[in-house]
């Protein structure tokens, strides 16, 4: 039983070597920093009132998409830190550009609003912007390409459950900080998984190519004819004996 519930095996090796570049660069030169500061610096924290974050969700239509016109009015409405307000806008236009743009405006959709208004490595457009690109073959951020809202969600929720496992596995083995070799453990626990159910999954394949199928077909063969053998082999069979010995 997976006591991290999958959190940590749904992103695919390649997409964890990605990420752990990026976990890397949270430690820099130290070896370790405390589970407290590295949680905050991964997940993030709410950089606005509840009231607001809760005001920003009816921005939002019925499908869930706003302009980013309507979120920078928005902030400047409801943002009163003139600062902050200039780097969320600047930080809304480039979450866009996850999403092509409708009628000649950049849009946000509202599975983005954790990002918009909260820091940390997970919520930085550069970061979660290019591992959904990456996790949808490129296809996510290519104007000419089409990939469903809903598949895009999907790999957005897998980077953020693979963040949520680092910490929840800190707190699990009662770290009092987290080490750059506690990160290598994470990626080789996501990587030996993977391949364990590739393995598991390549064994059971073989199983039934080998065994369970050609059985299937033996019993389906005998059920409709009464012999426990396929047509084509009875017929050679009856014309080989027919055959004149010399």
């Amino acid at each position: 039983m997976d006591s991290l519930r999958g959190k940590n095996t749904n992103l695919m090796p390649n997409r964890a070597d990605e990420f752990h570049a990026h976990m890397d660069g949270i430690l820099g030169s130290k070896d370790s920093m405390s589970a407290k500061d590295f949680e905050a610096k991964l997940l993030g924290t709410q950089q606005v009132s509840d009231d607001v974050l809760k005001g920003a969700q009816g921005v939002f239509d019925k499908k869930g998409v706003t302009s980013v016109e309507k979120m920078h009015a928005f902030i400047d409405n409801n943002v009163v830190e003139l600062q902050k307000a200039a780097d969320l806008k600047e930080k809304a236009v480039k979450l866009s550009a996850l999403q092509p743009e409708k009628n000649g405006q950049k849009i946000l959709t509202k599975t983005q609003l954790t990002n918009l208004f909260h820091d940390g490595l997970v919520n930085e457009p550069a970061v979660i912007n290019n591992l959904i690109n990456n996790s949808t073959g490129g296809k996510a951020m290519n104007r000419i390409k089409f990939v469903p809202q809903g598949k895009v969600d999907e790999a957005r929720k897998t980077v953020v459950d693979y963040a949520q496992s680092i910490v929840e596995r800190a707190k699990a083995k009662k770290k009092d900080a987290i080490s750059k070799d506690f990160l290598k453990e994470m990626k080789t626990r996501n990587l030996m998984t993977k391949l364990g159910y590739w393995g598991v999954g390549m064994a059971v394949s073989a199983y039934f190519l080998s065994t369970a199928i050609p059985k299937m077909q033996y019993w389906m063969t005998q059920k409709a004819t009464g012999h426990n053998d396929f047509p084509g082999i009875q017929t050679y069979e009856k014309h080989k004996t027919k055959q004149p010995k010399n």
